[in-house]
């Protein structure tokens, strides 16, 4: 049976761990970092100013990128179609300021729980991994952390991007690696593992690009993050970028970023961009599979990317027998993905990941 695994942020929440959910992930944040300090109080002050909300906790994280991603590209495109004025200027820089510190937000808190996820033990990663057929099954994560990646043993080879270079983890000032292709096991070698397409549609912690810099547009550097599950850095601390890396050719350093993408519909890779050949590699599976399991994914009514991704992928190639394995301990999410999938396949339901294992269906 050839299935595509799809997982969402409850997948990631689901290895007890302390992964948090987009609707728990500020409270998270205030958890683990100090917002009185420099990149906080911008934050706090964007927070208010510009979007309306008085407490941190009322923010939905996956909104404010989406916000603050927003206010940057139609600042960029009015200043394309005319000069920014003063002002016009400084509302550009204050919204690349913003979505800057959202990201470094997003970022410190999931470098820091996944690798505490990973220290303490990775049971359900490890479990689901195992019921992956690697030769024929395809994984698509909307996920930002490699937990899953890591469970599969995903090296760089199985992203399906053209990355320029590699980079060891290192917070200083530092050079980039060179990247070839990461040795691999022969098959009919002990030990060996058949690659896994491993599909992740809003970016990873372990791909880097240039600060400031658009990682997926048409002939930019996306760099591999060799040891992203090592990152590791003080509790009560932002994230501020890998780096600097020194060009050697023009002497100038740029910082290093994982390269996160909003759950916004505009995206750059619309134009062809490199991050729009792995939704045509998502599309492609989906339309070839006769199962799909979807773990922790609550496809909110916004969420129209996605459902336009599932609906004409699994509606392609009828008459066709597709099984719609929908795992989610949210009686409210399971309801709204049944009546989503209902005429799309044959819809079973369990209310948590161990009733998945089990095989103990709803």
């Amino acid at each position: 049976m050839r299935t595509v695994w799809i997982l969402g942020a409850g997948a990631s929440k689901a290895a007890y761990c302390g992964m948090p959910l987009v609707k728990n992930f500020m409270d998270e944040a205030l958890h683990r970092l100090r917002f009185s300090g420099n990149q906080g109080g911008r934050l706090l002050d964007s927070i208010r100013d510009t979007y309306g909300y008085e407490e941190p906790k009322d923010v939905n994280v996956e909104e404010l990128l989406t916000f603050a991603w927003c206010d940057v590209s139609c600042s960029d495109a009015q200043g394309r179609a005319t000069p920014l004025d003063k002002e016009n200027t400084r509302r550009l820089i204050r919204a690349q300021d913003t979505l800057r510190i959202v990201e470094n937000l997003i970022v410190a808190v999931l470098f820091q729980a996944q690798r505490e996820c990973i220290q303490v033990g990775d049971r359900v990663h490890g479990s689901l991994a195992q019921r992956v057929d690697r030769a024929q099954d395809t994984v698509i994560s909307y996920n930002y952390d490699v937990l899953f990646d890591d469970a599969l043993k995903a090296s760089s080879d199985d992203y399906g991007l053209p990355f320029a270079g590699a980079h060891d983890g290192t917070p200083g000032l530092s050079r980039l690696e060179a990247y070839g292709c990461e040795p691999q096991v022969q098959p009919d070698s002990p030990g060996a593992v058949e690659r896994v397409p491993v599909l992740k549609l809003h970016g990873s912690l372990n791909w880097l690009g240039f600060e400031h810099a658009d990682g997926f547009r048409l002939g930019s550097e996306v760099f591999y993050l060799r040891k992203a599950t090592d990152v590791s850095f003080g509790s009560n601390s932002w994230w501020r970028g890998f780096g600097p890396v020194r060009n050697d050719d023009t002497g100038v350093s740029r910082r290093l970023r994982p390269i996160i993408v909003p759950p916004t519909f505009a995206k750059d890779f619309w134009k062809g961009g490199l991050l729009w050949t792995l939704w045509l590699r998502a599309k492609e599976a989906l339309e070839k599979c006769n199962r799909v399991v979807i773990i922790g994914l609550s496809l909110r009514e916004a969420d129209y990317q996605t459902r336009w991704l599932l609906r004409t992928s699994l509606t392609a190639g009828r008459p066709r027998d597709v099984e719609i394995d929908i795992v989610n301990p949210s009686s409210e999410d399971r309801d709204r993905l049944r009546g989503f999938f209902q005429d799309l396949g044959r819809v079973v339901l369990y209310e948590s990941v161990d009733s998945f294992l089990d095989g103990r269906a709803h």
